[in-house]
């Protein structure tokens, strides 16, 4: 697969030599966060939601992870996915996590500001992909109308409304957040939309504590109208191994829970009549769009937004093909109907052509040929993927970034192909 990404300029040096600079500092600082062997150098090196020294438990071990999300400060890190030595701890903790998430989720739901805050990320992948969706480990929220700034007033009363709720209703069944530990940063605050990130630590009793961060972000266009969308996290993925070849492992190689006492029913979330949240959110055609669009532009893309959109694809091209009626008669051509694949395609076209970074990188790669169409997939280089901080937190995930490249891409193409 040929690799374009600003070829010929001196733009490409200097970004891959940036890349290349990054990638050795931050793996060589990557250990452990549970042994405590990154030291603090000064206050204002790390953000406020990395939390150093959170946990000396000899359970559980966090690495450090590059997050472009907090680049303004000099340590750019978050607390990655941990690891856990006891499978049974492992659970219960990713139990307690999810239990969490879904107190959030509930306490959005119910508030003055469930109208204004538009789910997506993780969870929503969760909630459709059910096993082969990662395990969420935050919320990301964007505010509408898209014209509220992030510093303005009506901002400061949603965030600290956001703060406020939690800190009345702290309990989260079994789980308890620990309201007096609340922390903040400023993220995207060059690239993207800016917003804030606040960290909600929580505790729960047997285990090693925990967080979830909420990203809030200010100031991004929907190209579609959000929908009213019910999410249930009991189906997300609470094993850590690959959901491809989970089905051909014994059930004895599982994570069972057999020791007769109330663990078995943490795990399935709040006891609500259905067990659902519902809350405003982007639908899979635009969150698929948004994943291919940061891999083409980003000047750090991540390896989670590729295995996400290469799983999402796959997903949404399978739906289709259950679907579809292939005997039915055509449709005269001014009357074919809009399908999934056909919206994702105009939407993706309509992201991708209105975006200047990505005209900037077509225009480096092409010879007056339609960018859409010609020499697909594009550019989607690999050169400053962060695929060996993603296998660090999900390492049971098999492939190479070139594999899961390869994957999106056939799963694309017929997509790419969709015309109305």
């Amino acid at each position: 697969m040929n690799r374009h990404r600003f070829s010929h300029t001196i733009e490409v040096t200097a970004l891959q030599e940036k890349c290349r600079l990054l990638s050795a500092g931050f793996h060589l600082m990557g250990p452990s966060l549970a042994q405590g062997l990154i030291q603090k150098e000064s206050m204002n090196d790390y953000p406020n939601t990395y939390p150093l020294g959170l946990s000396t438990d000899s359970r559980v071990q966090y690495p450090a992870i590059f997050d472009p999300a907090l680049k303004q400060f000099p340590k750019a890190l978050r607390q990655g996915e941990p690891s856990f030595h006891d499978r049974d701890v492992q659970y219960q903790w990713l139990c307690a996590r999810r239990q969490v998430i879904q107190h959030l989720l509930k306490l959005i739901g119910r508030s003055r500001w469930s109208e204004h805050l538009v789910l997506h990320g993780s969870i929503l992948l969760a909630s459709w992909l059910g096993d082969l969706g990662r395990a969420p480990t935050g919320i990301d929220w964007i505010v509408q109308p898209d014209d509220i700034t992030p510093k303005s007033a009506l901002a400061q009363n949603l965030l600290d409304d956001l703060v406020q709720m939690v800190m009345s209703s702290p309990q989260a069944d079994w789980v308890t957040l620990d309201v007096d530990n609340i922390v903040t940063d400023d993220i995207w605050t060059d690239e993207r939309q800016e917003g804030q990130r606040i960290l909600f630590p929580w505790t729960a009793e047997g285990i090693p504590p925990g967080s979830v961060p909420v990203d809030v972000v200010f100031g991004a266009l929907l190209p579609e109208k959000p929908i009213h969308t019910p999410i249930d996290l009991n189906t997300s993925n609470l094993s850590a191994s690959d959901p491809d070849t989970r089905h051909e492992k014994s059930a004895d190689d599982g994570i069972q829970d057999n020791d007769g006492d109330d663990k078995a029913s943490r795990g399935n979330g709040d006891s609500d009549e259905d067990g659902e949240v519902r809350v405003l959110a982007v639908s899979k055609t635009t969150l698929l769009a948004w994943k291919i669009l940061w891999l083409e532009t980003d000047l750090y893309p991540q390896g989670h937004d590729l295995y996400d959109a290469a799983r999402l694809a796959e997903n949404m091209l399978a739906d289709h093909i259950l679907t579809t009626d292939f005997h039915a008669p055509p449709h005269p051509p001014n009357e074919i109907p809009e399908t999934t694949l056909s919206r994702t395609s105009r939407l993706l076209r309509q992201l991708l052509q209105s975006n200047e970074n990505w005209k900037l990188e077509i225009d480096y790669t092409r010879d007056g040929d339609d960018p859409w169409q010609s020499n697909f997939p594009w550019v989607m280089a690999l050169d400053c993927l962060d695929w060996a901080d993603f296998r660090q937190e999900y390492p049971y995930i098999r492939g190479t970034a070139g594999d899961w490249v390869t994957r999106l891409s056939y799963a694309l193409r017929p997509i790419i192909g969709e015309e109305t």
